[in-house]
């Protein structure tokens, strides 16, 4: 391909020479982008999928490099010049807070209360419980995973978003 590009550089320069050529010169190196692209598989189709790529800020995924489940978890809180670990895996609120391998009392640390009330209330997700087989329930989010994984933290230290959203 260096030759072709050099060719239609030198093809782009003869044309640009002359002002009314511009255009053709921008189409033409346009449409070789994209047959390119084509032949990658970049090209999509929707606008809704461009629009929400659009938005996207980070990616995460697993030591894989693959995304899986959909599931974020809180793993870690800092807040106040403080390191706490969080317990637990996936969105069952089942886990705790800890500060030096020892369970976290809420009421000690304002500065966390404060953090995980804010991240309840401005948030759009819902926890809920459903059963899949007699006796066996799955905890879900309804709503964006990252802010789901706020309220299931949340509800780790014993804060409701029900709740919290009825008092404020």
């Amino acid at each position: 391909f260096p030759l072709l590009d050099m060719f239609l550089f030198a093809i782009a320069t003869l044309v640009s020479s002359i002002p009314s050529g511009l255009p053709a010169i921008i189409t033409i190196a346009l449409s070789i982008g994209v047959s390119k692209m084509v032949k990658r598989n970049a090209i999509i189709r929707k606008l809704k999928a461009i629009d929400s790529l659009g938005a996207v800020t980070a990616i995460v995924s697993d030591k894989t490099g693959t995304l899986t489940q959909n599931q974020m978890t809180v793993r870690k809180i800092y807040t106040n010049n403080t390191d706490l670990d969080v317990t637990g895996i996936g969105y069952s609120p089942q886990g705790s807070i800890l500060l030096n391998k020892s369970p976290v009392v809420l009421s000690e640390y304002p500065s966390l209360t404060n953090l995980l009330k804010c991240a309840i209330l401005c948030n759009d997700s819902i926890l809920r419980q459903h059963e899949i087989v007699e006796n066996e329930f799955k905890w879900e989010i309804v709503g964006d995973p990252t802010e789901g994984a706020l309220v299931v933290v949340a509800e780790k230290a014993q804060l409701n978003k029900q709740d919290l959203q009825q008092n404020y």
